[in-house]
């Protein structure tokens, strides 16, 4: 297996911050300064507007800073930025909420603080799986990438029903679409399940990253296009223009609740953690752990729910989740065996040589 580059915690920083948003750092970023901390504000890393935001405002931000009395501050910092903040010691968000795999590099580097979790009262930690609850990370909740295909095209019975089918394109013809690695990493682990390697993380993890760009170039003429974005793929599929596509399951779901003739298949679902963190020198430190602490607790987790489908990390959460919502959730108990959690600690190790691989391949 190719590993990168091992690099100082100070190198790791100064280069993060001159890149002003690689690939690792700005998937989900904007370029902007962030907030100012200031007394009676907590500021929140996250993505600010559309479905997330509001998602997040009404479930977590608003009825936290009700019961805290203070003001939530979002801002789009990217992890450069943050990275950056901590090497000058100037650092001005208090809690970043970030995917797994980039909160994993600053982790290594001395980049974040550790997680109280003995003054966690609100919710108990053991109901989070080990694999996602770190000493300095923890994941809030669960979106996944899925297969998603056109009914009018493949009608029940004679759908694709996981990433054999899918890199069946006898079998199952038409266009297809997939990441091209901006929005979501590459579907390297699909393409591995596709080639007989079982959807398991035990079995699919370290990734075999040339076997899995073979498999790839066996499907790649009927990928008509690598998207960039969410809302493409989305479009994609709504126009037709494609009949089965790898997507993130809350813009499958928000075409299938609009009644387009989308259906979701969750074997084989990849499925991605979020998560809470909070950088090395935070202002209100103290203030981040009981945000976190509250963010955390099984009904404030299954509220979120109420507002887009993604899944509870809180095992606990499920009791206070409506069964009409449970079917739409990545963490769904009864379908959780159908599909494998991403390795974002993984991801976060290597995301360089998986990089320079997939640019290369995506070259070809």
């Amino acid at each position: 297996m190719e590993r990168p580059h091992r690099v100082s915690r100070r190198q790791f920083l100064t280069r993060a911050a001159a890149a002003g948003g690689a690939m690792a750092f700005t998937l989900h970023g904007v370029r902007s300064r962030p907030a100012r901390a200031a007394t009676g504000q907590l500021i929140v890393r996250s993505t600010p507007g559309g479905t997330w935001g509001k998602a997040n405002q009404e479930s977590l931000f608003a009825p936290f800073g009700k019961e805290a009395g203070v003001e939530v501050v979002v801002t789009p910092a990217t992890m450069a930025q943050i990275a950056a903040s901590v090497e000058q010691r100037a650092v001005e968000v208090d809690v970043i909420d970030f995917g797994q795999a980039g909160l994993v590099k600053l982790a290594n580097h001395g980049a974040l603080e550790k997680i109280d979790y003995g003054r966690m009262k609100g919710w108990n930690p053991s109901s989070v799986p080990d694999h996602i609850r770190a000493d300095q990370i923890v994941g809030r909740c669960y979106w996944a990438m899925v297969l998603a295909y056109r009914t009018d095209v493949f009608p029940a019975g004679k759908q694709p029903r996981g990433w054999k089918d899918y890199w069946d394109v006898q079998k199952f013809p038409g266009p297809r679409a997939m990441s091209d690695g901006t929005s979501s990493d590459p579907d390297l682990e699909f393409a591995l399940i596709a080639d007989g390697v079982p959807a398991k993380r035990e079995a699919l993890y370290p990734l075999d990253i040339d076997r899995a760009l073979k498999s790839m170039s066996r499907i790649r003429a009927s990928v008509i296009k690598f998207f960039p974005s969410a809302t493409l793929s989305a479009e994609m599929l709504e126009r037709k223009e494609v009949v089965a596509e790898s997507i993130a399951n809350g813009r499958a779901q928000d075409l299938v609740d609009k009644g387009a003739p989308v259906a979701i298949e969750w074997n084989e679902a990849g499925r991605v953690v979020q998560s809470w963190a909070i950088p090395k020198g935070a202002p209100h430190k103290d203030l981040a752990m009981r945000f976190i602490d509250f963010a955390m607790q099984p009904k404030v987790q299954a509220e979120l729910t109420k507002y887009i489908a993604y899944g509870p990390t809180n095992r606990d959460a499920f009791k206070h989740v409506s069964a009409d919502v449970v079917k739409k959730l990545p963490s769904n108990p009864e379908w959780v065996d159908k599909g494998f959690d991403r390795d974002g600690k993984w991801w976060g190790e290597n995301l360089d040589a998986v990089t320079s691989k997939w640019r290369a391949w995506m070259l070809q």
